[in-house]
């Protein structure tokens, strides 16, 4: 296919030809070959694939969620052609039975992808490792949907595992200790929208994240071990893991959203970690735009209605987002911050080299940009 006359993410007004899925050709004036379909995208911008690195598809376990299949026709709908799912599904994705069981759903996957290994109480490192997992991760070091917390012993058996690998594990980061317990003797009020979801941002503290990345990064450095940090939703955290050399991602709803937001979300705004205030979400948000924050990712993570619709104790703590995100931050960002945060930065994220194809889990591990 060529695609004549479209202004690139950077400003640049090309033409491009793209063969069997891969950008082929770039330049300022191409002719079309033979019996070539041609589109004239004057006027239109012309974005990248988008790399989702933190999905969360719900099989094995949740079909009634969402399906390897659904979900990825999702996320090509909105731009996505690569995604890496992460390990608290039915059963986690912590041993190589479990891995190959999800390998089978994600061979239905309409778009690229890559499959991450979890760490919990239960799992098999040898196996686990010996199969093409994307990265270690997501290791949680606070209980999420899944129930996958692991204490700091676990967590630096995790990390010498994964240097013994060469991969970079990706850490959900909150200390349950720094939690504020007081919240939960507030008033919850009803249910869905009319929960006060303010709570679970009381709850969930800033200062938890805070101290989980800054105590994630010297473990990781100690261990000689990349780490990237998921769903990074305070500046201070983002801030730190910059300087200790590691990585980080934002989501689109902590860099669109903030408490003020949870008057008309209720339940459906509850998520880990919370939704911040306004003006952490605007200083997370330039993080963003000078290249502080390394990508963005949706932390897709899809529940029925009815179970969003309960009290704010009893409703699960995620929202979706994979079809969305381009259409919300490509509104927000410059162009250049856009591309890339959800394409080009996100590829060397984990193993380097490789690429991982359509309808396929195995070797090479890893996604290579074109």
């Amino acid at each position: 296919m060529l695609i004549t006359g479209a202004e690139l993410p950077d400003g640049r007004v090309r033409d491009v030809r793209t063969d069997e899925g891969r950008i082929a050709e770039i330049a300022e004036s191409l002719h079309a070959l033979p019996g070539e379909e041609t589109v004239d995208a004057t006027g239109l911008t012309l974005l990248p694939g988008a790399i989702d690195v933190h999905v969360h598809f719900r099989q094995p376990g949740h079909g009634h969620k969402e399906t390897w299949a659904t979900g990825s026709r999702s996320a090509a709908a909105g731009g996505v052609t690569t995604v890496v799912d992460q390990p608290n599904t039915t059963p986690p994705t912590v041993d190589g039975k479990a891995f190959d069981e999800k390998a089978e759903f994600a061979a239905n996957a309409a778009v690229n992808y890559g499959i991450n290994g979890g760490v919990n109480d239960e799992w098999d490192p040898d196996s686990l490792l010996s199969r093409p997992v994307f990265a270690l991760g997501e290791v949680f070091l606070a209980d999420s949907t899944g129930d996958m917390g692991i204490d700091e012993e676990l967590f630096t058996d995790a990390l010498a595992a994964a240097a013994d690998a060469g991969i970079t594990v990706t850490v959900h980061a909150e200390d349950a200790d720094r939690f504020d317990e007081s919240a939960r003797d507030g008033d919850a009020g009803g249910t869905g929208r009319d929960a006060n979801a303010d709570l679970w941002s009381q709850y969930r503290t800033a200062e938890g994240e805070i101290a989980a990345v800054e105590a994630a990064c010297e473990a990781a450095t100690d261990a000689g071990v990349d780490i990237h940090v998921a769903h990074t939703s305070t500046p201070e955290a983002a801030e730190h893991a910059a300087e200790a050399g590691m990585t980080t991602e934002v989501t689109p709803h902590h860099l669109l959203l903030s408490r003020e937001d949870l008057d008309d979300l209720g339940t459906f705004g509850r998520m880990n970690p919370p939704l911040r205030s306004e003006k952490r979400r605007e200083a997370l948000y330039e993080l963003v735009v000078d290249g502080t924050v390394d990508v963005i990712a949706t932390d897709h993570a899809p529940h029925t209605v009815a179970e969003k619709e309960t009290g704010l104790w009893d409703a699960p703590r995620a929202c979706r987002a994979s079809r969305r995100c381009s259409r919300c931050c490509w509104g927000r960002s410059e162009p250049a911050t856009c591309r890339s945060n959800a394409s080009s930065n996100s590829s060397p994220r984990t193993r380097p080299s490789g690429s991982v194809s359509t309808g396929r889990a195995g070797s090479p591990r890893g996604t290579t940009p074109t």
